[in-house]
């Protein structure tokens, strides 16, 4: 059997919004994000795209979206990050969720 190109996979599995996100269906229990069945292991669609388009995510980092849609897997829209990036993201989009005062990032 002939495997298809993960690149392929994603472009033919995809619908294109109006702010060019590449949206995949969101994986249920798994917060909004999408998942790839990848040689048998699920793994969120994200960070594979990220991989196939741009090139390996290095140790200890996070991707990240520039358009806050967890199920995008445009690699236009995919960045590295480390987990503080990440919270300082949300934090300044707004998306944060407190419980009592927020914390001050250094």
């Amino acid at each position: 059997m002939k495997t298809i190109p993960l690149k392929i996979r994603i472009q033919n599995n995809i619908t294109i919004s109006d702010k060019d996100c590449w949206l995949l269906p969101p994986h249920k229990g798994c917060n909004g994000y999408a998942k790839l069945k990848v040689q048998g292991v699920h793994k969120r669609a994200h960070r594979v795209a990220y991989e196939a388009f741009v090139g390996p995510i290095p140790e200890g980092m996070l991707v990240l979206h520039r358009c806050d849609i967890r199920h995008c897997v445009n690699p236009e829209h995919l960045f590295v990050g480390t987990a503080k990036q990440n919270t300082q993201d949300m934090i300044e989009k707004g998306r944060a969720r407190f419980v009592g005062r927020p914390k001050k990032l250094v």
